[in-house]
């Protein structure tokens, strides 16, 4: 877990919170008597999926306006991930074939360079746009 970036601990501890709260109506869905379960896994799997999808699309969103802000070219970003010239061609959600680690690093190091840049953090300097 010492390698692994901050935002990627927030979402493994979301994960369990939502495992522990699977765990806990199964529990009670089975002191209440009910023996036909067969379609809460089915619901679990999308359970945690939303969580997920929902976060992929915030890291795209976060790293584009980090790469128009800092003006970073798409070989920046290549360089920085260490994936070839077919698995980022362009920063579109259709044409990003990288894993989610290598999001989470590219997210790690674009902050990064944001702080070194500007002296606070990006979503400090979001939050405060959002209040204006």
């Amino acid at each position: 877990m010492e390698n692994w970036a901050p935002n990627k601990k927030i979402d493994v501890l979301y994960e369990v919170i939502i495992c522990l709260v699977y765990i806990i109506i199964l529990l009670v869905l089975k002191m209440l008597g009910v023996s036909n379960l067969w379609g809460i896994p089915v619901f679990m799997i999308s359970f945690v999926a939303i969580p997920q999808t929902i976060r992929r699309k915030k890291q795209i969103k976060k790293i584009g306006l980090l790469q128009n802000i800092l003006g970073i070219s798409i070989e920046e970003m290549r360089s920085i991930i260490d994936v070839g010239k077919y698995d980022l061609i362009e920063w579109k959600k259709d044409k990003i074939m990288i894993t989610p680690k290598q999001m989470y690093l590219l997210e790690d190091s674009l902050d990064k360079k944001y702080f070194l840049k500007f002296g606070e953090e990006f979503d400090r300097q979001q939050k405060k746009q959002e209040t204006y």
